[in-house]
């Protein structure tokens, strides 16, 4: 019957799609998007440009559909980390760091994204502020939960401590990509999430 070769069809329709995302992956955190053309892009997956585009239809329909899958791991396990908020948030901290040295590709791949993205004009522009200010807002959330728990002083200002976490992580990321010092970058991580913890942790009741 002609229907029965369908499954097989969109299995392979499904691979090769996936194939193009990680072949975006390599070459977007290597070159950039700017920097990336159709033609490169086919030839790193082993097809025709026009074959490529049959499954996507354009070069920033790629870009997209890369950001949109970094965005949902990221999202699981910033989730995962403050959904508690307060004290117990902070100390779970590092965990984010074992995140991004889990897969330091798709985050060089996101670092690079945002540095062409800065401009009103630019693809991921408007995609990226609102996934900074989703970020912030979970952040604020956490820390919110935490003043109201009692858990963290009454004089913090979440918008301000959310924004300065945010900027640590870009940081720390940053010069990871310089160095790739494991072992320095999570001691790093740890000491952030340590130091933080005095300044705003109120102190813990006696046992």
């Amino acid at each position: 019957m002609a229907g029965s070769s369908t499954p097989r069809q969109r299995h392979s329709a499904d691979d090769r799609r996936r194939e193009i995302l990680e072949a975006a992956v390599r070459l977007f955190a290597e070159r950039g998007y700017r920097s990336t053309g159709i033609i490169a892009l086919a030839a790193e997956v082993g097809i025709t440009h026009s074959g490529l585009l049959h499954h996507f239809g354009t070069k920033e329909a790629i870009l997209h559909a890369v950001a949109n899958e970094r965005v949902e791991r990221d999202t699981a396990i910033y989730t995962e980390v403050f959904k508690d908020g307060g004290r117990r948030a902070i100390e779970r901290l590092p965990e984010l760091g074992r995140h991004f040295l889990s897969d330091p590709l798709r985050t060089r791949m996101f670092s690079v994204l945002v540095a062409e993205s800065l401009e009103e004009s630019d693809p991921l522009h408007e995609y990226f502020v609102n996934r900074f200010q989703f970020g912030r807002t979970l952040l604020q959330f956490m820390l919110t939960t935490g003043i109201q728990r009692g858990e963290f002083n009454a004089d913090i200002d979440p918008v301000l401590i959310a924004g300065e976490m945010q900027a640590f992580a870009s940081g720390i990321e940053t010069q990871w990509f310089l160095d790739r010092d494991n072992d320095r970058f999570m001691r790093t991580y740890e000491a952030y999430s340590t130091a933080l913890a005095k300044r705003i942790c109120t102190p813990l009741a006696d046992a």
